[in-house]
């Protein structure tokens, strides 16, 4: 985890005339990022076949239906969040004085 947070952040030089570059880095944030949207997006895509399924008579077990779309739900709040974190996170990185 360290790792990953030192390949976002560059480190800071002691002259701050000097520009600070920022290293694009395979398995950063971004693609963390990326990633965890394409995990959610397979779960909702998977509780709404599984409510179509539902809806079609094909599945026996309506509980099954049920944890696939409380699990969907769960996710996307989980991914609303970090969201709102990160946007906090930029704001409070905005709002700093240099």
């Amino acid at each position: 985890m360290i790792s990953q947070i030192n390949g976002i952040i560059p480190s800071l030089s002691s002259d701050m005339s000097q520009a600070v570059t920022v290293e694009e880095t395979p398995g950063g944030f971004q693609d963390m990022l990326s990633d965890m949207m394409k995990k959610v997006n397979a779960i909702q895509l998977h509780s709404d076949q599984a409510t179509m399924d539902l809806h079609a008579g094909k599945v026996a077990n309506l509980h099954e239906v049920m944890i696939a779309a409380e699990e969907a739900n769960l996710s996307l709040r989980m991914l609303v969040q970090f969201r709102n974190k990160a946007q906090a996170a930029y704001d409070e990185i905005m709002r700093m004085q240099v």
